[in-house]
């Protein structure tokens, strides 16, 4: 399922922190207790880079703690620019 909609995605998103008793995602600088070897505290994997573009896989942390969930987007290079869609949200 592809969302271009974020409001939609956001409730999905929020419906996942609420059934996990989690308050909210971490944004970038938050401190992290897993202890990753690199700046940018949620994990990200890049995948299939073509001419067309590239997908990447967010897993996401609350309370500096790995939620167990993970945003797949896609980026689709279009006319000069970078277009964002919102791919999967994957409870692992």
């Amino acid at each position: 399922m592809d969302w271009e909609d974020t409001e939609e995605i956001r409730e999905c998103i929020q419906g996942t922190l609420d059934m996990n008793g989690f308050d909210a995602f971490d944004e970038y600088d938050v401190p992290c207790n897993f202890h990753p070897q690199y700046e940018y505290h949620h994990e990200v994997e890049f995948y299939e880079k073509s001419p067309e573009g590239f997908e990447a896989e967010y897993e996401l942390t609350s309370g500096g703690e790995l939620v167990d969930l993970c945003l797949q987007l896609r980026f689709l290079y279009s006319e000069g620019k970078v277009k964002r869609i919102f791919h999967m949200i994957d409870p692992m």
